[in-house]
């Protein structure tokens, strides 16, 4: 076999071919509702305060939501064109355009999620917010850069094409890539915050007691560094949420053949990033109301 063309799509053999587009455009639909919900919602709650003087994790949810959205567009229309065909998507210059805006989204949102889990990290064990620069400058330059390059080099490399279900990395020249690129980076984001979780909730409430012990109280500053690190863990726990059952499948083919009903799960849960992403924004928005009852009271 010179390329994933020369297999037949996943599913077809198994009779699971509908099965898994369909739940992927399932889940596609209701992320791209969810994601444009919570666009909309975040910027008019404050629509007369200048974007980039909200919190972090107020404009986290926006820059999120974006992918999300922009990604359930561009990445329906190869489902929808596999279930029309059944077969893979053709031309091989649309599948490889396919192919790199699905590592450019998802590579961007590996990357937001590295810079909450160390702003995390450096709150509370350094005492240092780390600063994504004016107009989050940096933050942008890095998400946009690295995965640009990445997808630059897949397409000189000839890497990107059918990979079963739709255009990413080749299945038959890319396996081995596809699990450096993809499978690898993800585990160990995903080991990543399971670790700074792990810290810095300890830290978290170590110093709770401690202050309850020696203050009797919270003092305001305290507060707020830990309601905002707690906020922003909301996007390390969508993140897992998302991407483990992708992880899981990916593994398992370095060793065997994957079960099909392991890759129509991930294929929900990988599809329904909008979904996870609205569940943190309500969460967000709770701790909020929260956070300013308590202030309230404390000011009383």
């Amino acid at each position: 076999m010179k390329s994933g063309y020369d297999e037949r799509p996943l599913g077809l053999d198994s009779g699971q071919f509908y099965v898994i587009h369909v739940t992927a455009l399932i889940a596609i639909s209701a992320s791209f509702i969810c994601a444009i919900i919570v666009i909309v919602l975040s910027l008019k709650q404050h629509k007369y305060k200048n974007f980039f003087d909200r919190t972090k994790s107020e404009r986290l949810i926006v820059y999120t939501a974006t992918c999300d959205a922009t990604f359930n567009v561009i990445h329906s229309a190869e489902h929808i064109q596999m279930i029309v065909t059944t077969n893979f998507v053709y031309p091989i210059e649309l599948c490889r355009l396919h192919g790199f805006m699905t590592l450019q989204l998802g590579f961007a949102q590996v990357i937001l999620v590295l810079f909450v889990a160390v702003n995390i990290f450096c709150m509370m064990f350094l005492r240092k917010n780390i600063s994504f620069g004016k107009y989050d400058w940096k933050l942008f330059l890095t998400v946009i850069l690295c995965p640009f390059l990445v997808g630059v080099g897949s397409l000189i490399a000839g890497a990107i094409g059918p990979n079963g279900a739709y255009c990413l990395l080749d299945s038959v020249t890319a396996r081995k890539v596809n699990f450096y690129i993809t499978t690898l980076p993800i585990c160990l984001v995903l080991g990543n915050n399971a670790i700074l979780y792990g810290l810095t909730l300890y830290k978290i409430r170590s110093e709770t007691n401690r202050l309850a012990k020696s203050l009797g109280g919270f003092t305001g500053s305290v507060t707020r560094t830990h309601v905002a690190a707690k906020k922003m863990f909301l996007f390390m726990i969508s993140f897992c949420v998302q991407w483990w059952a992708i992880a899981v499948y990916g593994v398992w083919l370095m060793f065997a053949k994957g079960p099909i009903s392991l890759y129509i799960i991930s294929t929900f849960f990988g599809n329904a990033g909008g979904v996870w992403n609205a569940v943190v924004y309500i969460m967000i928005r709770r701790k909020r109301r929260k956070i300013l009852a308590i202030f309230m009271y404390t000011n009383y």
